[in-house]
């Protein structure tokens, strides 16, 4: 279980100069409710891709502008795809690094662990800088790939109020009109494709199920 800070919203400050990242943490539960109440009220529980399915291969950019394959991630070994709500999302951060140090501690042939966010321009890469991650960073532009995952939603207009009350201006954000989320996910793919774990969770604040992960890569080989 991991366990992100238990402050209020704050700003972390970005090295690249764009500002300051708007960071949402236990004491913004206010927020966290609803959008677990929203995400447990829709069917993604049965749109969503399920272990077993085939993965849909990918081109999305990364933090640095450069085109990354999902298909030439998995000519290197297993994938470890974990969709965030985005920067702000301080367990969703968390969850990152957990997996991250896991997949470090691991023995044996290694994955790449590689987030996924609705966020664009300089977002992801700020994100990244401000978190020290490491990981693969994507722009899920349009939020196309996490359609095809089945794992979007759009957001209610009472939680677009809410966010930007609190700084956060997902339009902006996502370079979109009409803003969408995705479901905290983690989806572990084989080399093949083949979608060898899946776990979407139905709220931001659920810690990574690191050993879950560990053992599905185990059964790999």
């Amino acid at each position: 279980m991991t366990h992100p800070p238990a402050g209020s919203s704050s700003n972390a400050s970005s090295p690249d100069g764009g500002g300051a990242l708007v960071i949402l943490g236990r004491a913004d539960a206010a927020l966290y409710g609803p959008l677990r109440a929203w995400i447990s009220a829709s069917n993604l529980a049965e749109q969503a891709l399920k272990a077993g399915d085939d993965a849909p291969d990918f081109f999305l950019p990364d933090d640095g502008a450069h085109l990354v394959a999902l298909r030439g991630l998995l000519e290197k070994g297993p994938v470890v795809l974990c969709f965030l709500g985005g920067s702000w999302c301080s367990f969703c951060i968390a969850k990152l690094k957990a997996l991250n140090a896991a997949l470090e501690r691991r023995a044996g042939p290694a994955a790449t662990l590689v987030a996924i966010t609705p966020e664009t321009g300089s977002h992801p890469r700020r994100m990244r800088s401000a978190n020290q991650l490491r990981c693969v960073v994507l722009s899920d532009v349009d939020y196309g790939v996490g359609l095809l995952f089945g794992v979007i939603l759009a957001v209610p207009p009472a939680i677009v109020a809410e966010m930007g009350s609190r700084g956060l201006d997902l339009a902006r954000l996502h370079g979109v009109a009409k803003p969408m989320l995705a479901a905290p996910a983690v989806y572990l793919i084989e080399r093949s494709g083949r979608i060898a774990m899946a776990r979407l969770d139905l709220d931001y604040m659920t810690g990574a199920d690191t050993e879950a992960m560990l053992t599905a890569l185990e059964r790999l080989g």
